[in-house]
């Protein structure tokens, strides 16, 4: 994710320090309400005229679980806070401040900074799944921690360690339900040309197949392909759209919508069941088994159709072809 758009964060500060003396004696942000700037990495928390802003960069937070399945423990993740992509600053203003004063490209003139203590050193950041009473699958939390973060201005310096910044939830927004109501089994799409892709779309997402030439069977039979390895020749593709997406986008080189989410298949089998049709017509039944879709922006990030469908047995109908 190029921005932190989905980011609804709760972030509670619990700051102290271990040594020198706390110029800015009123630095406590744990009763202000957490905020974020739209279209950026910035996250921060008001108190009337004092400010604490975190702005983190697009690979800090991945959606990756850090709880080892072995132990039952988190294994912590960390980021260095340089002031160069990754940043933790204090400010106090002359008057309060609003989200305006942080979010504008161009700031208005008042109010205006009068203290600012830049932060340098090290948060430490445990990412844990969140899921409905079904288990699906909704997104990822977040938690905090300044681990070791020295703030300076001028020639002081404050050192805070180990202490919560806060917990921001990832939402995954992810629906994958291609089945139209009243169906049992869907009939699939084909793009007419070159392109030749089969997909299956609802409202915002689209389920999309690029198969080589030649893939599907010319008599009945069941055929299993392989989906190792994210460079696979057999593509299932899985997009999240930021609006209703089109026939003509999946099929076309259209701009908008524009794409939020791109997933494709690294592991897994696509199923090709092949049976006799009417009129001697063949019928090719479309099903995923054990599918994992990774991020194609961070392969490391990933979910298994059966996170955000639970009750589906592991042979998902894509549909018919």
């Amino acid at each position: 994710m190029k921005k932190i758009l989905g980011l609804i964060a709760t972030l509670i500060l619990v700051l102290g320090c271990d040594d020198g003396d706390m110029t800015f004696k009123t630095f406590d942000f744990r009763s202000a309400t957490s905020e974020s700037c739209p279209d950026s990495n910035i996250l921060f928390k008001i108190k009337d005229t004092e400010v604490l802003i975190l702005e983190l960069s697009p690979s800090a937070l991945v959606n990756v679980s850090t709880l080892d399945p072995v132990t039952g423990k988190d294994i912590e993740r960390f980021v260095t806070i340089t002031g160069t992509g990754n940043s933790i600053t204090y400010r106090n203003y002359t008057g309060k401040v609003s989200n305006e004063t942080l979010c504008n490209e161009i700031p208005p003139a008042t109010p205006s900074v009068i203290d600012e203590w830049k932060g340098q050193g090290q948060l430490s950041i445990i990412t844990r799944e969140t899921k409905l009473p079904n288990g699906k699958l909704t997104g990822f939390t977040h938690q905090i921690t300044l681990k070791n973060v020295t703030f300076t201005k001028g020639g002081e310096t404050i050192t805070i360690n180990d202490n919560l910044f806060g917990t921001v939830d990832s939402k995954l927004n992810i629906v994958f339900n291609f089945v139209p109501q009243g169906a049992d089994k869907p009939v699939v799409k084909q793009c007419s040309g070159a392109n030749g892709l089969i997909y299956t779309n609802q409202l915002n997402e689209a389920l999309i197949l690029s198969l080589p030439a030649g893939t599907f069977p010319t008599e009945p039979t069941i055929k299993p392909i392989d989906l190792k390895g994210i460079a696979n020749p057999n593509l299932v593709i899985f997009k999240v759209f930021e609006s209703t997406v089109t026939n003509d986008y999946i099929c076309n080189t259209i701009t908008t919508p524009v794409v939020k989410q791109h997933w494709q298949a690294s592991s897994g089998q696509l199923i090709i069941t092949t049976t006799a049709g009417v009129g001697g017509t063949l019928v090719h039944e479309i099903r995923l088994k054990d599918v994992i879709f990774s991020n194609v922006k961070n392969l490391n990030e990933t979910f298994k159709l059966s996170d955000v469908i639970p009750a589906s047995t592991e042979n998902y109908l894509f549909g018919i072809y």
